[in-house]
């Protein structure tokens, strides 16, 4: 499993978190940014796999939509490396980030 770190080092990955900011699909995001079809695809399902993208599956055949889950990320270094998300308020919730939790550790 590759850690959060190497998801976010790898081209596009940092770019399709920024971008989704609302629901949308994996061709709405490549378009918008000009990523090849297949790579954007791998990074979306890269993110989502680590938690950073949470995906809204439809019912009706058309395409799912993908949102960025976390607001924040903070990386903490020492003995072993930590890193805490910062996730996103749910559209009930109210605004702010809360903490998540520790979700990558390194040594």
């Amino acid at each position: 499993m590759k850690t959060i770190l190497t998801i976010l080092g790898q081209k596009y990955s940092t770019e399709i978190l920024n971008a989704a900011d609302e629901f949308q699909s994996v061709g709405s995001i490549q378009s918008e940014l000009a990523i090849p079809p297949a790579t954007c695809y791998r990074r979306v399902r890269a993110l989502t796999d680590a938690g950073l993208l949470t995906c809204r599956h439809s019912n009706d055949g058309s395409a799912d939509q993908y949102r960025r889950a976390v607001e924040a990320l903070d990386v903490r270094f020492g003995s072993s490396m930590v890193v805490d998300t910062y996730g996103r308020p749910s559209d009930d919730e109210s605004q702010g980030a809360t903490p998540e939790g520790e979700v990558a550790r390194s040594d």
